[in-house]
C-alpha cells in the first residue's frame, strides 16, 4: 500500500510538463519503476524463494528421520 501511494505520488514527476521537464521526467521514471520493481520483488519473488527453500529443508530432515529410523529397526 505504501509502496503504491509512493509510485502515485511520484507519476506526476514522471508526467511533468512545462519548463525543465525534460531533466525531470528521466527522475520520475526512475522513481516510480524501481518502486514498483520493488514491490513485485517484496510481493512474490521473495515469498516464493523462501517457501521453495523451506520446503527443500524440510525435505531434507525428513529424509534424515527416515534413515534415522531405518537405522533404528535394523538393530
Amino acid at each position: 500500500m505504501t509502496s503504491l501511494a509512493m509510485s502515485l505520488g511520484a507519476l506526476p514527476l514522471a508526467l511533468s510538463l512545462g519548463d525543465a521537464s525534460t531533466s525531470r521526467i528521466p527522475l520520475g521514471i526512475v522513481v516510480v519503476g524501481g518502486i514498483m520493481f520493488s514491490l513485485i520483488l517484496t510481493l512474490f519473488v521473495i515469498p516464493a524463494m523462501y517457501s521453495f527453500l523451506s520446503t527443500k529443508k524440510k525435505k531434507n530432515a525428513l529424509e534424515e528421520m527416515d534413515e534415522a529410523a531405518a537405522l533404528k529397526g535394523e538393530n
